[in-house]
Order: structure tokens, then sequence, then C-alpha cells
């Protein structure tokens, strides 16, 4: 499985009973976004944390989708994903969509990856001049044109297809699960923010609502000083500088850096960079690669490892079955592994606005149950 787990809630729940139905005897290994999300945020619990509520909760073996691919663009997020779950011998790849049918999604999957469709789409993106459309307004637009139904439009189904793509290429079997509603982690974040325990108790497992109660004020204060950090970095870069990172044309760049000097804070900066072209949630991760210094050519790499969040005993079991044969290694004590710059710089700022030092970043341990 592929997750956030931003948080763990009972839709997750629910998942991993169904993938002990559908498999029988299996182990699930969940493939998590490490302490960012592909919203381009922070993680709401940091990722020993939530991969120990997970194990807590059915999983298996938590290892790591390390940055920046954790808030990288679908399609990034989910070869990145599917590698690692290739490369620690994975057999099959579970995920939930909204729509929930495998031959459906299957079937947008190859139109997408169709010559008629890319050359379409192409065309479409050169004629958009000035910005009016999206790139995936576009792409909807085209599809539409082309085959004469809709492009699955929920957040689930756009990474589904992105899945698949990536599945077919390393020849990972697939097996799919239909979102149910009222279980969804927006739901669960929403209550939380607005501390409705009401809400936020019916949506996910005792354990991760103690864990959020717990840590309100902590959250609070992190946001804010990631705030501030990403601030800091929008009034002291240049739009020459701004452009060198991944995701960020110049045009985008001088965007942000204007909007930045006219605002007072992160989210009005954000009201006033985004157009149809440059939505909230790409600005949101291009900040991120701006703050983590994530250069352009990044997201053309393969994560080279991954790291070990939580295990219980089965997981620890098929962990030793593995030893030295998986693709990428492994990295159980992260003080001791050979971290990349974007990784260790990522995980060092979230420990420093966590309230925490940055050195602290390499030295907590996985979670064994």
């Amino acid at each position: 499985v592929i997750c956030e787990y931003n948080p763990f809630h009972n839709g997750h729940l629910r998942q991993i009973s169904q993938i002990r139905k559908t498999f029988g005897e299996c182990g699930i290994i969940s493939i998590m976004s490490g302490n960012y999300v592909q919203r381009g945020e922070p993680a709401i619990l940091g990722k020993y944390e939530r991969a120990g509520l997970a194990v807590d909760n059915g999983a298996d073996l938590v290892l790591e989708l390390i940055p920046p691919y954790c808030f990288a663009p679908a399609e990034i997020f989910a070869r990145a994903g599917v590698y690692i779950a290739v490369s620690v011998g994975a057999d099959a790849l579970a995920f939930g969509s909204e729509t929930g049918d495998i031959a459906q999604l299957r079937s947008v999957s190859e139109n997408l990856r169709s010559d008629i469709f890319a050359a379409a789409f192409d065309t479409a993106v050169k004629e958009n001049t000035h910005g009016e459309r999206s790139y995936i307004k576009i792409r909807s637009d085209v599809y539409r044109g082309l085959f004469g139904e809709e492009l699955p439009g929920g957040p689930n189904d756009i990474l589904a297809l992105e899945y698949i793509a990536a599945a077919d290429k390393y020849g990972l079997d697939l097996c799919a699960f239909r979102r149910e509603d009222g279980f969804s982690a927006t739901q669960a974040r929403e209550a939380f923010d607005s501390c409705d325990n009401e809400i936020l108790g019916s949506t996910v497992p005792d354990n991760v609502l103690q864990a959020l109660s717990d840590r309100r004020g902590r959250i609070a204060e992190r946001n804010r000083v990631f705030e501030t950090m990403i601030m800091h970095r929008l009034l002291t870069l240049t739009a020459d500088e701004m452009s060198g990172f991944e995701d960020c044309p110049y045009s985008l760049a001088a965007r942000l850096t204007e909007s930045a000097d006219e605002s007072r804070g992160v989210g009005e900066t954000l009201a006033r960079a985004c157009t149809n072209k440059y939505t909230y949630a790409r600005i949101k991760r291009v900040l991120l690669n701006c703050l983590c210094s994530v250069k352009k050519g990044a997201y053309g790499k393969l994560p080279e490892y991954t790291h070990l969040l939580a295990a219980n005993a089965a997981g620890r079991r098929y962990l030793r079955e593995i030893a030295g044969k998986t693709g990428i290694p492994i990295v159980t004590k992260p003080a001791d592994g050979e971290l990349s710059g974007i990784a260790l710089t990522a995980d060092r700022l979230y420990a420093f606005a966590s309230g925490k030092t940055a050195s602290d970043a390499v030295k907590d341990k996985p979670f064994i149950l």
C-alpha cells in the first residue's frame, strides 16, 4: 500500500481488513510518505509516530517514501512508491479510489499513455499561451474530446491512474478497492483544526485520536514556524534563484517573489500567486521545493533508499527474509545511513519546526511492535 496516513483513519483500517479478506495470509507493507505529504504540507504527525499508529492498527511493515518524492506531483509520487514496492519484493499493489473499478481505470490509463493523446495534449499545452487553463483542465478537456467520456477526477482516482502506469512498467499486480464516503484524511484534519473531537473520534481509531489530542498545541506552533521559514525563503531569494528549483518556471518564481513582497504570510502569498495555470496545490509543492532546496532534475531520479519506520513480528520476519536481496537499501538507523541531501535537509527542518534540534532528525528509531 502506498499511503500517507495523514492521519490514519477508519477508512485505512477498513482497507487493511479488505486486503486480508482478499489475499488471506499475506504481509502488508505500507510505503508511507515521510514528514511531508503530497499536498505540499508537513505531515500532521511525524513519520515514526504515524508509522507506529499504522502498525498498531494492522500494517505489518512501514517503509518511508522519502523527500522529495513524498511531496512531488502525482506521477512522480506514484512512480517512486511503486519502485520502492518492487525493490522490496512486493507482488501486488492495493489502493483505494473513488471509482474502485480496476478495469475502467486501466482502460483510462492506457488511453492517457497512447500516442494520440500525447500528441493532442502537447498541442493543447502549446496553445495555452496565456495560461487560461491548468494542466489538469487541459488534460481533462483533451481526454473528453478524444474518447467521449469524462476523465476520473477524484484525487485518489488520479493517483490510481499513475499507480497503474508505474505498476505496468515494473510488472506489479494491482488490486483496487472502492473508497466509502465518511472516511477521509481531509475530514479528520478539518475536525482536528476545528477542535471537534466528536467528529474526529468517529473518523479515526482511538489511539490516533489520543495522539492528535496530546499534540494539538505543538502542531499549531510547528505550522507557524514552517510559515516563517517559507516566508524567509520567499523574501530572500530572487526569481532567478527560485526558478532553479524543481517544477518552478521563471514565470511562477516571479509571481511568488512579487506576491510575497505584498503579503503578510504564506496564506496571502498563495492567494495572490494562484492562477488557473498555477494551482494552489502545485504552488505549495513548489514552496517545499524552495524550502528544502530541491533543484531541477530531482524528479528524474528514483529513490536510492528507504527507511524502516515501523514493524511488527511478521514485518521483522519479512525483513530477515529479504535481507541482502532488495533493489535499494532499507536504512534501519538513520544516524548510520547515507542520507541524501534533500531528505536530510527536509527532516532537519521538520525536527526544528517541531521544537527539537535539527540533529534530532537522525536520532529517532523505528517503532517495533
